[in-house]
């Protein structure tokens, strides 16, 4: 896996993050609706007594509803969480992996340079030989 395609998935999970805090936002404005029903049930239990089984029955599946939620957002905001240390964890090794690999190709290239600058100096001097040996050899046959 590579740092780019690391980098989107920890883009996706933070999304997914952003995503998961919108729907809290909605549930927590969903549950004061729910809590608004739930008061205007208890007002109208007290002001009606035929009525009060069937606003029983629908305060406790309000608040049986209510419950599932929150603990499903809650399960949700766990999982998010975990992936979300687990892809920090791993761009933390993906970015100590480049940084070393920067190190070592600048190490690599500082020794092509070195290598470099001694093939030139090399170079350079075999280019001095030949032409020591080339004045010899016309002052040789200038002597002759």
């Amino acid at each position: 896996m590579d740092y780019l395609q690391v980098k989107s998935e920890s883009s996706l999970l933070r999304q997914q993050l952003a995503d998961s805090k919108t729907t809290v936002c909605e549930l927590e404005s969903s549950n004061r609706k729910h809590q608004h029903t739930i008061e205007r049930l208890q007002s109208q239990m007290s002001q009606t007594l035929p009525d009060m089984a069937t606003v029983h029955k629908e305060l406790a599946q309000l608040q049986e509803v209510h419950k599932r939620q929150v603990l499903v957002l809650e399960y949700d905001k766990k999982q998010l969480y975990k992936k979300l240390q687990t892809q920090v964890e791993h761009n933390g090794r993906l970015q100590s992996r480049l940084d070393e690999q920067l190190l070592q190709l600048k190490s690599t290239q500082r020794e092509v340079e070195d290598l470099h600058f001694i093939l030139e100096h090399k170079s350079g001097t075999s280019r001095a030989v030949e032409n020591l040996s080339g004045l010899r050899e016309r002052k040789r046959r200038d002597t002759r």
